[in-house]
C-alpha cells in the first residue's frame, strides 16, 4: 500500500499535497489501440514554442486525432493536411514513401531523458502482447540528436533496427496508435485527468529484466545527485545535502555520468532512493514495489502529480521534504528552466533529527557562493536587472 509522509513540508506544499495526494490515479481498465489502415505518418514540424505539426493521417489524408502528441509537456503536436502537402512537395520523389508493413506509432521522441523515461515508454504496452510484439515502432523526432535516446527504448528489448524515425511522410500497411499508459494533465486538455495504468509497471519490469549484470557490491541506499549536471535546470546548494546523505550510508551517484543501463542496475535492488524532485524521482519506476523514496522538493510552491501517480502504482513509501531556499518563488512555476536554491531548511533539519542522521554543526552551513550564483543565474533566466530586483525586495523586507 502506497504511503506519503508530509511531516517535513511547508504549509504551502502541504496544502498542495492535501489537494492532490488523495486522488486515485491508477487505472485498471483496457487501454485502446486505434488501427489506421494505410495510415500516413507525418514528420514533426515545429510551429512555435507551443504548437507543431505531425502525427497520423488516414489513407484519405484526414488527421487522426488519436495521434496527437504533447512534446516535453509543453508543445502540442497535431497532424495537419496542409503542412503534410508541403512536406510531400519537398521530398525527392514528390510522393509519400510507402512501407508495406504494420507499425506502432509512438508519438514524438523528445530530446530529454526524463520525458523519454515516462512519455515514450508509456506507448510500448502493445509490444507486451503476442499479436504486436514483433512489430516495428515509429517515432517523430524533435531533432536528429534525439536518436541517441533510442538506446533507452531498446532496453525494453526492441532491436534498434525495429525503431524507425520518420523524417519524411511515409505510409504503412496499418498504423496502430496506442492510448498512453500514463498521462499528465496539461493546459491543452484540462478536462483529461492525470492517470497511470497498471500495465506501465509491466513495461518497466521488462526493462529491469533485460538489463543484465549487477553493481560490484550490494547497494541498498542510493542518493542520485545533480551536482555534476552540465545542462538543464540548475539546482544550487545540493553539495552539502549530498555530503550528509553520503556520511549516513547512502551511495552517491551522478546519473548524467552513467549509462541508462547502469542507472537501472544501481536502483533495481535498492531499498531507498533519495534525490531532488524532478526527473530523478522517476527512477522509482525501476525499483521493486514498496521501495522508499525521499524526495527533496526544490520548489516552494507545488509538486509533481505524475510522481504521485507513479508512487501509487509502485506502492512507494514516499517522504517529501521542503528543501527550497528560493528567494524568488515564481521560479518554481513561471519558468521551468529557471534555477532553484536548496539547503538546510527547518524541514530538512527536522528530517535529519528524526532519522538520527550523523550531522556536524557546520554540515548545513550555507555556501554564499551558491546564493550569489543562484541570484545571477535567475536574473539571466528571467532577463532581470537583479540589482534593482533585490533592492525592491529589500525595501519590502525593511517595511515589514
Amino acid at each position: 500500500m502506497a504511503s506519503i509522509n508530509t511531516d517535513y513540508v511547508s504549509p504551502e506544499l502541504k496544502e498542495w499535497f492535501d489537494k492532490n495526494a488523495s486522488t486515485d490515479y491508477v487505472r485498471k481498465d483496457i487501454l485502446k489501440l486505434h488501427a489506421v489502415l494505410g495510415g500516413v505518418v507525418q514528420p514533426y514540424l515545429n510551429i512555435n514554442e507551443n504548437y507543431g505539426h505531425g502525427g497520423v493521417l488516414n489513407k484519405d489524408q484526414k488527421p487522426v486525432l488519436e495521434s496527437e502528441t504533447i512534446l516535453r509537456g509543453s508543445i502540442l503536436i497535431r497532424p495537419n493536411k496542409e503542412a503534410l502537402d508541403e512536406q510531400i512537395k519537398k521530398t525527392k520523389s514528390g510522393k509519400v514513401l510507402h512501407i508495406d508493413e504494420d507499425v506502432i506509432f509512438m508519438g514524438a521522441m523528445p530530446a530529454h531523458p526524463g520525458h523519454i523515461m515516462v512519455d515514450s515508454m508509456a506507448m510500448l504496452w502493445p509490444l507486451l502482447q503476442d499479436p504486436y510484439k514483433n512489430m516495428k515502432i515509429a517515432f517523430l523526432q524533435e531533432h536528429k540528436g534525439a536518436g541517441v535516446f533510442a538506446r533507452f527504448i531498446a532496453m525494453f528489448g526492441i532491436p534498434l533496427d525495429k525503431i524507425l524515425f520518420v523524417h519524411e511522410p511515409v505510409s504503412f500497411k496499418t498504423v496502430y496508435i496506442p492510448e498512453p499508459a500514463q498521462y499528465l494533465q496539461r493546459e491543452f486538455y484540462k478536462d483529461k485527468p492525470t492517470y497511470v495504468h497498471t500495465v506501465l509497471n509491466d513495461i518497466y519490469k521488462r526493462v529491469v529484466e533485460n538489463v543484465k549484470g549487477d553493481p560490484k557490491y550490494p547497494i541498498k541506499k542510493v542518493y542520485f545527485s545533480r551536482t555534476k549536471l552540465k545542462n538543464g535546470v540548475k539546482v544550487f546548494g545540493e553539495q552539502q545535502i549530498e555530503n550528509i546523505f553520503a556520511k549516513n550510508g547512502y551511495h552517491v551517484f551522478f546519473p548524467e555520468t552513467m549509462s541508462f543501463e547502469d542507472q537501472v542496475r544501481v536502483v533495481r535492488n535498492a531499498d531507498v532512493l533519495a534525490c531532488t524532485e524532478g526527473t530523478l524521482v522517476h527512477h522509482i519506476l525501476f525499483m521493486k514495489d514498496g521501495a522508499k523514496l525521499i524526495a527533496l522538493n526544490r520548489s516552494s510552491i507545488d509538486g509533481n502529480p505524475r510522481q504521485l501517480a507513479f508512487n501509487q502504482m509502485k506502492n512507494v513509501e514516499a517522504v517529501y521534504i521542503s528543501a527550497s531556499l528560493d528567494l524568488f518563488k515564481s521560479a518554481s512555476t513561471e519558468n521551468n528552466f529557471c534555477p532553484h536554491l536548496i539547503g538546510g531548511t527547518e524541514y530538512l533539519k527536522k528530517f535529519f533529527r528524526d532519522e538520527q542522521f550523523l550531522l556536524a554543526e557546520d554540515d548545513l552551513k550555507q555556501n554564499w557562493h551558491d546564493y550569489l550564483d543562484y541570484v545571477v543565474d535567475y536574473g539571466r533566466c528571467k532577463k532581470l536587472d537583479m540589482r534593482a530586483e533585490l533592492s525592491k525586495r529589500m525595501e519590502k523586507f525593511e517595511k515589514k
